[in-house]
């Protein structure tokens, strides 16, 4: 029997995201709220390093994709270059998601 309550204070956007949530998936706020208990997690993330850690990310992709531009203009095969610039954006996106998650 469900007979305790909680209370909390959300913004007007938040308070219409979670609104509209709930109506896409066929249920009440409660319900919607509920179905979300267990399925993640919030891990504070340290701001800083997280960061620092994506700010190196995207300079090391600035020369990777700086590389491109110098072998193209040569007309050189830049293949392992762009494949190597692709997997660190994904490694980067990876890595935000996992912070964020």
């Amino acid at each position: 029997m469900r007979n305790k309550e909680i209370h909390f204070r959300v913004t007007e956007k938040e308070l219409v995201l979670i609104e509209s949530a709930a109506k896409e998936s066929n249920m009440t706020v409660s319900e919607y709220l509920r179905a979300g208990i267990g399925s993640r997690r919030y891990k504070p993330a340290d701001d800083e390093s997280t960061k620092e850690l994506t700010q190196q990310l995207s300079r090391i992709g600035n020369n990777l994709n700086q590389l491109v531009v110098i072998e193209r203009t040569k007309g050189q095969d830049y293949s392992e270059i762009e494949k190597t610039l692709k997997e660190i954006m994904e490694l980067k996106t990876q890595i935000l998601k996992s912070v964020s998650s």
